[in-house]
């Protein structure tokens, strides 16, 4: 069955909501990226001067806690990534909810 445009405007429009509620976190993401950028070329400066890594680490050796905060630069990157494309989502939507008419235009 289809849907009426009024419907899918609808759908879409509670769409919108949740896509702007994942927006507000952009910031966050960002602020953790720099950090996490920052700790990794703080590991790589301890690891290539040779210092000894905490006691009770968990990471147990210096490349290990690398290659684990590479891996959370990666996956604020995807998010970041994400939130470009949930803008862009964004703002297609909105642009179909305010020009979208049941009748479709004339030629």
């Amino acid at each position: 069955m289809s849907k009426t445009v009024g419907e899918v405007k609808l759908a879409v429009g509670e769409l919108v909501v949740s896509l702007k509620n994942g927006l507000k976190r952009e910031l966050a993401y960002n602020k953790e990226l720099a950090t996490d950028r920052a700790m990794l070329a703080h590991l790589i400066e301890q690891r290539d001067s040779e210092a000894v890594i905490p006691v009770g680490n968990p990471h147990g050796t210096w490349d290990n806690w690398i290659v684990e905060i590479e891996k959370q630069i990666k996956s604020g990157e995807s998010s970041i990534a994400r939130i470009e494309i949930d803008k862009c989502e964004v703002a297609a939507f909105e642009y179909y909810i305010a020009n979208a008419t049941e009748q479709p235009p004339t030629p």
